[in-house]
């Protein structure tokens, strides 16, 4: 499967700022980070959300949390 063109300029940008590998770095640490890295280099724009739900469901281990993210309305076009 070929990776976006977005997804290939991410990790050619992170190669080449020497950042540390996220997989080995505590979640909220590899979250600042990549955030970071994100807003420095304008690579994430904000997307207009309608609604946001949370919900969870029945795991192995009890309940997971989800969090529902629904578009604002489209507009009919044609």
């Amino acid at each position: 499967m070929k990776l976006a063109p977005e997804a290939q300029l991410y990790l050619q940008l992170r190669a080449s700022l020497n950042l540390p590998d996220l997989t080995t770095l505590a979640p909220p640490e590899a979250r600042k980070i990549s955030e970071e890295t994100s807003r420095r280099w304008h690579l994430s724009k904000p997307q207009p959300v309608g609604s946001v739900e949370q919900r969870h469901c029945e795991g192995p281990n009890g309940l997971i949390p989800l969090r529902i993210y629904r578009p604002t309305a489209a507009t009919a076009t044609g």
